[in-house]
């Protein structure tokens, strides 16, 4: 079996989960602080966007794909790029493993900031790929990225059209 097969069939299991289940497991490591940089300019919206509290399944324990593509469909009508990181997570000599999304966009200084159906405000990314995004959202636990959701013509540009 080929390495693009098994991350297929890898892929093809997370989001039958998804279906099944409606989400995964929450990304546990949100407690943990980091140094971040100050929210972007008062015409980047991003910050605001992931702060709504109506998409459907904000706060629910198993409807993150469902809170991160909802809320990514707000991103991409007001013009900036994000992207719904999805990948299968394990914690090291404990058997438990799972799937998880969450969403990362960009604001106007160019930095990349997550959330998920249970933070209560974006946090901060180090990187600029989805491996290094889930890795660092979820610092305590090996990750694979199975999926990366994003509109690549947005590549780029920040959240700054009118607030859906």
């Amino acid at each position: 079996m080929t390495k693009t097969t098994t991350l297929n069939r890898r892929h093809a299991a997370c989001l039958a989960l998804f279906a099944l289940l409606g989400a995964s497991l929450p990304a546990w490591s949100n407690n943990v602080t980091h140094a971040s940089p100050v929210p972007s300019a008062a015409t980047d919206i991003g910050w605001d966007l992931a702060l709504d509290r109506s998409i459907p399944g904000k706060g629910g324990w198993t409807t993150c794909y469902k809170y991160a593509t909802g809320l990514q469909r707000k991103f991409t009508q007001a013009g900036g790029e994000s992207h719904v990181v999805i990948y299968n997570w394990s914690q090291a000599g404990s058997g438990i493993q799972g799937c998880h999304a969450f969403l990362v966009y960009r604001d106007a200084a160019g930095n990349y900031w997550g959330t998920d159906a249970l933070s209560d405000h974006p946090r901060w990314l180090r990187g600029t790929t989805p491996p290094e995004w889930a890795t660092f959202w979820d610092a305590d636990k090996a990750v694979q990225v199975v999926a990366d959701l994003t509109d690549k013509k947005l590549k780029g540009r920040w959240a700054n059209g009118p607030k859906v």
